[in-house]
Order: structure tokens, then C-alpha cells, then sequence
């Protein structure tokens, strides 16, 4: 079983597989770093749609194996998912709206929408990363705003300009990013 990372603020987007096959997510995954890095994976994202030349999927490795990252962002998608179900009490959650980073084209869309089917989560929508931090601020705003919003995460780096006329009426006026520039490098 997965360990649930209830009352944290985040989860690293961190998978831990032991030699044995266990998997462990999160805080758990990320202290393995220093005992067993060879079976810790760490921005899965960077690779997620991507192919090598001549058409193989990238693959990300622990313990000595290959995974497709589907599955290894699957494992974090589950974790979430056991959280959140925890969290309500043991309702059980089918449906997700996802955040990707904005500079995602659609073969890492697709599998984002793959690792979350693996994980057993219906995508109702996927949202950009900078995009949804502007509608989360503009939920307390009460005016027309334009927002220029930095995501400077742990693989990647985007930004997106955004104008939020209400909660539910907005507009990615431009958008960018890059998968090699973020805290990891």
C-alpha cells in the first residue's frame, strides 16, 4: 500500500521503488535520496510523451528496472488520490482536474491523461500550472486582473500571462516554459 501524505501542504512529485517492488511517494520517496538513490525517480515530467530518436518512449529507471512514466506518475496520482479519499472520509473520488506545466504539447497531455487512467482517476480537465494558480488567487479578487504568473518548480519553469475577468470567465493571453530550467538544475 502507498503511503498517504495527509495534513502536508505539498507532495513532492517523488517515486521511491524498493529492490522488493514497493513503492513509496512523496516526503517517503524524496528521504531515500540519500540511503538508495539508484531506485529513487525525480521529475518524472520531463520525460512524460517524450521519445527517443527513433521512436522509443522514454523510460525512467530504479532498482535495476524500466518504467514507463505513465506509471511512475500513476504511483504519484494514486497517492493523491488515497489522500484526498482519506481526507473525505473514505468517499471514493473517480473524477480529477490535473495541472500540467504550461509548456506541455499534447503527447505529454495524453500521457498525463494515460497515468491518471492507470491510476484509476477520470481527467475531466487539464489545466495549466500557472493558469490554475491565477484562478486560485482570482477566486478572492473582485475585479478584472491580469496576472503574470511564475512556476518556477523543481524540473521545470513556466510562466503565463492570464486575465481573469471572473472566477469562472478567463484568458491565457501567452504562455511558456522550459522542462531544463527548474530547481533541479
Amino acid at each position: 500500500a502507498l503511503p498517504i501524505c495527509l495534513n502536508e501542504r505539498t507532495t513532492p512529485s517523488v517515486v521511491y521503488i524498493s529492490p522488493q517492488g514497493d513503492v513509496s511517494v512523496g516526503r517517503a520517496a524524496k528521504g531515500k535520496l540519500d540511503t538508495d538513490p539508484k531506485s529513487v525517480i525525480v521529475e518524472v515530467k520531463r520525460i512524460m510523451g517524450e521519445q527517443l530518436p527513433g521512436g522509443a518512449k522514454k523510460m525512467a529507471s530504479a532498482a535495476g528496472r524500466e518504467l514507463e512514466p505513465e506509471v511512475v506518475s500513476a504511483h504519484i496520482l494514486r497517492a493523491l488520490k488515497l489522500a484526498a479519499e482519506s481526507f473525505l472520509g473514505g468517499e471514493p473520488i473517480h473524477d480529477a482536474v490535473i495541472t500540467v506545466p504550461a509548456y506541455f504539447k499534447e503527447p505529454q497531455k495524453k500521457a498525463t491523461e494515460e497515468a491518471a487512467r492507470i491510476a484509476g482517476l477520470n481527467v475531466r480537465m487539464l489545466v495549466n500550472e500557472p493558469t490554475a494558480a491565477a484562478i486560485a488567487y482570482a477566486a478572492e479578487a473582485e475585479d478584472i486582473q491580469t496576472f503574470l504568473v511564475y512556476d518556477f518548480g523543481g524540473g521545470t519553469f513556466d510562466v503565463s500571462v492570464v486575465r481573469m475577468d471572473t472566477l469562472h470567465s478567463g484568458e491565457v493571453v501567452g504562455t511558456g516554459g522550459d522542462s531544463h530550467l527548474g530547481g533541479g538544475d
